[in-house]
């Protein structure tokens, strides 16, 4: 199973520093994707596509899953 992970990081040098890290342990750095706030440059990572910006996925885990928890309590009503 894929799964996305979010570092919240104070610049750039962090960020390629977590990238490195990473990378020791295996992880293929085409699936490292860089997204910054206003104003902030990250010359030296890879930017974010408008696919990656966007976790469609995940969107829909949790919709089922919620879907699944209102569907348990509406067949089970002594909860």
């Amino acid at each position: 199973m894929h799964r996305r992970l979010y570092f919240v990081l104070p610049d750039e040098a962090h960020a390629r520093q977590v990238g490195q890290d990473l990378d020791g342990v295996g992880l293929d750095l085409n699936h490292i994707h860089a997204i910054s706030g206003e104003g902030v440059k990250l010359a030296q990572l890879p930017p974010a596509t408008p696919r990656h910006r966007h976790n469609i996925f995940g969107l829909i885990e949790c919709i089922i899953r919620g879907l699944n928890l209102a569907i348990f309590f509406d067949m089970h009503p002594d909860y």
